[in-house]
């Protein structure tokens, strides 16, 4: 006769074991489901006694405010690109001596266009007896005007060559 592995002290211990296990997981449940309780609990009703509907209304009536504003932000920051495409972005700046006698480089020419390279080249020359001032337009990084080597150094400055 084979001998029996299953014998009703072994079947004893594995069904020991097994309620064992079982308790275990019954106190780990509980455990948990109190830390789940609490929580959940605490949504239903916040410190300022609020039930969840009125915390779900108040955070959707917050969402829907939010973005009204960010629709507005959105908006201004718009007006503020097609704004700003018209603002002098860009600046070349060259000091120079107009004439021999004259040092200390008292001249200039400021170049100032925008996004387009629209704008202008101011130019300051500056001799001992006076100072004469001229002013050029640009459009589209051509001048209206004949321009001094100057002048076309700041504009080529202010374009980035």
């Amino acid at each position: 006769m084979p001998p029996r592995l299953m014998t009703p002290e072994l079947i004893a211990w594995i069904a020991l074991g097994g309620v064992a296990l079982m308790a275990v997981i019954m106190a780990w449940l509980v455990g948990a489901s109190r830390r789940h309780w609490r929580l959940f609990r605490q949504l239903i009703r916040r410190a300022d006694g609020a039930n969840l509907e009125k915390v779900l209304e108040s955070l959707i009536n917050d969402q829907d405010q939010v973005n009204q504003r960010l629709a507005h932000l959105d908006q201004r920051a718009e007006a503020l690109d097609r704004a700003v495409q018209g603002c002098y972005q860009h600046v070349g700046f060259v000091r120079f001596d107009a004439f021999e006698e004259v040092g200390g480089a008292q001249s200039f020419a400021i170049a100032l266009l925008d996004s387009n390279n629209n704008g202008l080249v101011l130019s300051s020359v500056y001799g001992r007896s006076d100072v004469r001032v001229y002013a050029k337009a640009i459009q589209r990084g051509q001048p209206s005007h004949i321009l001094t080597q100057e002048e076309k150094q700041a504009i080529s400055q202010a374009m980035g060559k």
